[in-house]
């Protein structure tokens, strides 16, 4: 890891000795994602190639907690029963050119580049029928954010041939996004132990890094549903979020576990790891307007500390010189501990 990686690192733990007095006696959970095509079918490492993050999702907070999601034009209005939270994270993402053997890429390929950030956020479930989710995210794009590090010192590691074209990668900026999206839990329907739901989600997305607006839907089939609203996945994509409610999990039924199908479609004005920096000339491709994704995956849980996930996503062509669609895997890890 390097000194910049150590950096955020830090500040995610020193937020939280900091953020520790709006908790009092709640429990937290710490969830880390990875998403790699490594964890998909015939993997072949390029573009969206490695993105990891650490996170911590806070207890339930009461409504006048220091750190409750405010009412921002009635975002987060109350509702008759309401589950109150809010995350920090620290990200990686890695992108990378199909032909990794070129030391001066194929332009009309993607460019390579790195987003090193920390994130905050807010959630709140309202009357288990709506879920509110609003981020920020700030840190480097370019050499800074570690990427060529992180890369080609893992492929050393297991003796795979290292990328030579980093050179060429996305130039230093500061770089960050505000981001919301709605949730809503519909035609849900129990069948014994079993239960069935849809749900809907809308959003956006603006910022130096992304901008565009969102669409989509999972539907799953399980038990234990009402706990939580999808599993978490870096975006852009379909979008779950940390959020896990082990309270609204039916009593003498621990195990949480269900399967899902979903889909996502996005209207992009900016990706920064298509279009290139934003001030300062660098390499870039001409994006596709219209990007939409397909996915599933199972998540299993058991009572309030365990939490898995797995997702497979497939993703069309998100520029116009690019040979056919992507994929690849999500894999998550939630556990509760207490602070």
């Amino acid at each position: 890891m390097g000194k910049h990686s150590q950096g955020l690192a830090f500040a995610l733990f020193l937020g939280l000795g900091v953020l520790q007095p709006a908790l009092a006696d709640e429990v937290g959970r710490f969830t880390v994602i990875e998403e790699n095509d490594l964890f998909a079918p015939r993997n072949r490492d390029e573009h969206y190639t490695q993105g990891g993050r650490l996170g911590y999702f806070s207890g339930d907070l009461a409504p006048d907690a220091t750190l409750a999601p405010p009412n921002l034009w009635g975002l987060f209005d109350g509702g008759k029963e309401a589950s109150r939270h809010w995350e920090l994270s620290v990200e990686q993402d890695i992108f990378t050119p199909r032909n990794k053997r070129l030391t001066n890429p194929d332009p009309r390929d993607r460019p390579y580049a790195g987003w090193l950030h920390l994130g905050f956020g807010w959630i709140q479930d309202t009357d288990r029928r709506r879920l509110d989710h609003l981020g920020f995210e700030l840190g480097m794009v370019g050499p800074s954010s570690l990427a060529a590090q992180a890369q080609n010192r893992f492929h050393l590691a297991i003796d795979v041939a290292t990328a030579q074209g980093w050179a060429f990668q996305l130039h230093d900026e500061l770089a960050g996004t505000i981001d919301y999206e709605r949730h809503w839990r519909l035609a849900y329907h129990e069948m014994g132990s079993l239960a069935f739901d849809f749900i809907p989600e809308a959003g956006a997305t603006i910022g130096n890094v992304y901008d565009y607006a969102e669409a989509g839907g999972r539907i799953r089939f399980g038990r234990n549903l009402l706990a939580d609203y999808g599993p978490a996945r870096l975006g852009p994509g379909p979008n779950g979020t940390d959020y896990y409610n082990p309270s609204y999990i039916a009593e003498g039924l621990p195990i949480v576990a269900y399967g899902f199908l979903g889909t996502q479609g996005r209207l992009v004005g900016r990706n920064i790891f298509l279009d290139g920096n934003s001030f300062q000339a660098s390499r870039s491709v001409s994006k596709n307007l219209w990007v939409g994704d397909l996915e599933a995956g199972f998540v299993l849980g058991w009572q309030d500390w365990l939490r898995v996930s797995y997702s497979w996503l497939l993703r069309s062509q998100e520029f116009k010189h690019q040979q056919g669609p992507d994929h690849f895997g999500s894999l998550t890890l939630s556990v509760v501990l207490p602070l």
